[in-house]
Formats: structure tokens, C-alpha cells, sequence
């Protein structure tokens, strides 16, 4: 009995508890802001961006989440594509390995009511564009 007690009361103390992932601390919804290139110079087809982030839930996967990505040309949402970052819990991140034209990383980073993210070249880990977004209100 006194042993099932120590274990209870272990496993409610806070510094116990496992990290809740931002899915239900506020990622999913709608971002706004922007996405900018680090190095023009080097990558010559990079262009600043205006862009809108959806974020859905995805039922019975856990710790992954389905986020859509545009960007805004004459005031009009164009979809730049679907990616499905999933949560890290060791680094706090949401992260997605794209293997396209270019093999990359995207992480992003909630923090209450914004999300700063990177994206990297791989292996070199070179960043090539930086994201901040905050909440939007539809």
C-alpha cells in the first residue's frame, strides 16, 4: 500500500509530468507573418515572403500535425504546400525533413502566441530562410 502511495504521488508531482505537446497548448490554428531569406546573395531564387500558416490536428496521430503553408501575391493565399511536422520533445520543436529539390529541415517554436522558425540545408545545416508568425484571427 505504501509503496502504491509513493508512486501516486510521484507520478502528479510537476516536475514529474511529461511535456504536453503544443497541439493542445495552441499550435493548431491559423499564422501570419513572415518568411525571409538569410543569404539573397547565395540563394538567388529565394524571395521574401508574406505568409499564412494553417495548422490542423490529425486524428490518431499523435505529436504530428498537418500544416499547410501559403504565401500572399496580390493579396491572395497561394499554396506553397502541405507538410507534416511532427513534435520533438526532447528539443521543444516541431520539425519536417523535406527531400525535394533540396534536402532541408524546418523547425518551428511555439512560444504563446507566436511560432519562430528555420529552415536549414542538410548535411551543412546552412540556414537559408528564418519565420516568424503570430495568431491570426480569421
Amino acid at each position: 500500500m505504501n509503496q502504491f502511495l509513493i508512486v501516486l504521488l510521484f507520478s502528479f508531482s510537476p516536475g514529474m509530468q511529461q511535456k504536453t505537446p503544443p497541439t493542445e497548448n495552441g499550435f493548431i490554428g491559423t499564422w501570419h507573418g513572415a518568411s525571409i531569406c538569410v543569404d539573397c546573395k547565395l540563394d538567388a531564387a529565394c524571395k521574401d515572403e508574406e505568409v499564412v500558416y494553417v495548422v490542423k490536428g490529425i486524428h490518431a496521430v499523435q505529436d504530428t500535425v498537418e500544416m499547410e503553408a501559403y504565401k500572399i501575391v496580390d493579396g491572395e493565399r497561394v499554396s506553397t504546400g502541405v507538410m507534416r511536422p511532427g513534435y520533438s520533445r526532447g528539443s521543444d520543436v516541431w520539425a519536417f525533413e523535406l527531400a525535394a529539390r533540396v534536402h532541408a529541415l524546418w523547425t518551428f517554436q511555439v512560444k504563446d502566441s507566436t511560432v519562430s522558425g528555420t529552415l536549414v540545408e542538410l548535411p551543412s545545416k546552412r540556414l537559408i530562410r528564418a519565420v516568424h508568425v503570430s495568431r491570426f484571427m480569421e
